[in-house]
């Protein structure tokens, strides 16, 4: 099975090195191995999903038009 370093992985995905020893070691990338202070990574591994964004639904961009207490009609924005 070929191989690839952390900085290979990095540029292949177009992101940084840092990024891709951190999904190695919370276990993202399917068969990545600690080798040493390295991590090898199958040539074949596909990138891992990015979850640090928060998903933002079509209600958190609502917004209430209100008329003293009333609620006269929500404003998508």
């Amino acid at each position: 099975m070929d191989y690839m370093t952390a900085q290979q992985a990095a540029e292949k995905w177009n992101i940084s090195d840092r990024r891709v020893r951190v999904l190695c070691k919370e276990g993202k990338i399917y068969g990545a191995i600690k080798e040493g202070k390295s991590y090898k990574i199958p040539a074949s591994a596909m990138k891992a999903a990015d979850e640090r964004h928060k998903h933002i639904s079509y209600y958190d961009n609502q917004r209430a038009l209100k008329w003293g207490n009333e609620v006269v009609a929500n404003i998508v924005k």
